[in-house]
């Protein structure tokens, strides 16, 4: 297993142990002073032997091959999309200090960012994750991940209501979705947050047909592929389309189908958000009477 020696090096220093000391019952005092001074091949026995005496997880020192952290990387994404968000966190947690490719780089970040614009959600640690996305060497046109970080990046000025800002990001990311070519991974749901953001991006404008339109787009999308994917943040969205435009009724009927539909996907952060809304209105119609 090969062994990152700097950090080696820099955990000894921490608990101030001499090489020797560090060695002692384990292994050669020249092992560790190898180890410390080039990346080294090291057997289990002593990588754990050191990592215990050194109280760090063996993880957070063993150098992995590209293609073991973008399998995690994967199954980081593969979590997001079924909406598990503290799965996604618990495979990115022992990533931290390993990759080392920019590209890999870039996957992580842009994924930190997801986490944390699902979280709370905490916008200011979203949009430098996404930045340093952004900023983290070349990415191919299709690349998966490029588009989640713009999208993010977006997203993040729109929560903040920073409109024009959003509109560039948003409408880049969906412009980049529009040249993917078929049978792409992730296809069908990155074409669903792009099109939710847009829709909420209308909204945000008073363009209200317009959000009608797309979100309805979006949904018929979902129905063609036998998905319930952000189903009801879409039909939530189409819902406040129709409000605004004056249409209480339509608008109405759409929120209690968004909320019987984040009921069945068991999604409480929506259900109180709809059940808000329709808190708002019940009060509005009893002022009016």
């Amino acid at each position: 297993m090969l062994i990152k020696g700097e950090a080696i090096r820099t955990a000894r220093l921490r608990k101030r142990l001499s090489q020797r000391e560090l060695a002692h019952g384990i292994c050669a005092q020249a092992t560790v002073c190898l180890i410390e001074k080039y990346d080294q091949n090291v057997a289990w026995d002593i990588i754990n032997g050191l990592c215990q005496r050194l109280e760090i997880p063996a993880e957070s020192v063993m150098s992995q091959p590209d293609d073991v952290l973008r399998r995690q990387l994967d199954r980081a994404l593969e979590a997001f999309m079924d909406e598990d968000i503290v799965g996604c966190q618990r495979l990115l947690i022992p990533l931290a200090d390993l990759i080392e490719a920019d590209q890999l780089r870039a996957h992580y970040y842009t994924l930190q960012g997801l986490v944390a614009l699902a979280d709370g959600p905490r916008l200011d640690e979203a949009r430098f994750r996404f930045s340093q996305a952004l900023n983290e060497g070349a990415a191919g046109p299709h690349d998966l991940f490029r588009l989640l970080a713009q999208l993010g990046f977006g997203y993040t000025y729109f929560r903040q209501q920073a409109l024009a800002q959003a509109g560039y990001y948003i409408l880049a990311a969906r412009d980049g979705i529009s040249q993917w070519p078929s049978g792409q991974s992730w296809e069908l749901e990155m074409q669903l947050f792009v099109l939710l953001a847009h829709a909420e991006l209308l909204c945000a404008q008073g363009y209200w047909r317009q959000a009608r339109v797309i979100a309805a787009d979006g949904l018929e999308r979902l129905n063609a592929g036998n998905s319930m994917f952000i189903m009801e943040r879409l039909i939530f969205v189409r819902a406040r389309a129709a409000l605004g435009a004056g249409d209480t009724e339509q608008g109405r009927c759409e929120l209690e189908s968004a909320l019987f539909i984040a009921k069945v996907r068991r999604h409480p952060h929506m259900e109180a958000r709809i059940n808000a809304l329709l808190q708002t209105l019940d009060q509005s119609d009893r002022e009016t009477e």
